[in-house]
C-alpha cells in the first residue's frame, strides 16, 4: 500500500461554485471513498481550504484534478507531508459552511467535525491541525461579526 499522505490546498471558486456544491459534495464523496481519501472541506464566501488525506499517489491525482476543474481558481498548495495515522478516518469529505444559510443543510455534524480539528491525537502532524484550526477560527470570528 502507498504511503499515507496530507494535502492542504486554498481557492478561490468561480461565482458558481455554490450553486455545483450538491452535485460536487456528493460526487467527492463516492471518488474519495473508491480512492481511499478522506478529508474535509471548509467554505466561505467562495473560498475554500480542503484537507486530504489518503494513498499518496491517491492524494496527488485527486490533487491534479482539482488543478485543472474550472470551478477553482487561484489554487494554492500550502502544504503536503506524510502521516502515520489519518485525522478524519471516518470522512470521506466533512463539510462545513461559515456564512451561507441556504448551504448550511449539507453539513454533516458541524460540530463534531469542529471536535475533531480542535482534538487531533499527537500521532496527527501538528501544523496541518494549526492550519485548519486557523482557517476556522478566522472564518468563525469574521462571520459572527456580521
Amino acid at each position: 500500500m502507498s504511503e499515507l499522505n496530507y494535502l492542504i490546498y486554498v481557492s478561490s471558486g468561480c461565482d458558481l461554485i455554490k450553486f455545483q456544491l450538491p452535485f460536487l459534495l456528493k460526487n467527492s464523496k463516492n471518488n474519495n471513498k473508491s480512492y481511499g481519501i478522506t478529508g474535509m472541506l471548509l467554505f466561505d464566501d467562495g473560498n475554500i481550504m480542503q484537507y486530504l488525506e489518503g494513498p499518496q499517489i491517491s492524494v496527488n491525482q485527486l490533487y491534479e484534478r482539482i488543478e485543472h476543474d474550472p470551478r477553482h481558481k487561484n489554487i494554492t498548495k500550502i502544504i503536503q507531508e506524510p502521516i502515520e495515522v489519518r485525522m478524519f478516518p471516518e470522512w470521506h469529505i466533512g463539510f462545513k459552511s461559515f456564512n451561507d444559510p441556504s448551504i448550511k443543510h449539507m453539513e454533516k455534524d458541524p460540530l463534531k467535525l469542529k471536535n475533531t480539528i480542535y482534538s487531533l491525537s499527537p500521532k496527527t502532524n501538528s501544523r496541518a491541525a494549526l492550519l485548519l484550526r486557523g482557517f476556522w477560527q478566522r472564518w468563525s470570528s469574521i462571520n459572527s461579526a456580521k
